[in-house]
């Protein structure tokens, strides 16, 4: 059976990358490879997103990560980043 699947993304910068997946949008654990850093990831839960340097995947994918309650990730987005960010915004149909 699967038991999950993890992005490698393209980065330009992993060091860079980890740095805003951690200040940015709180997430609980990274790692790095590597000096300066070529490979390396972050961690969320049970949500891993990889990155390799300047490899891997192309510049600009695109991914989604499925929140269960939106309107609390963004109330800890607010309080552990002090950064604005909009509302969250429910959208129907579409």
């Amino acid at each position: 059976m699967f038991e999950s699947i993890v992005p490698i993304l393209y980065s330009t910068d992993v060091a860079k990358s980890i740095a805003y997946y951690m200040e940015q949008l709180a997430f609980d654990d990274k790692w790095e490879w590597d000096h300066p850093t070529t490979f390396g990831g972050v961690n969320k839960n049970s949500v891993r997103i990889f990155f390799c340097l300047n490899d891997q995947g192309n510049p600009g994918t695109w991914i989604a990560i499925n929140v269960e309650n939106v309107d609390e990730y963004y109330e800890t987005l607010k309080r552990e980043t002090q950064k604005y960010y909009h509302l969250p915004l429910t959208k129907n149909g579409s």
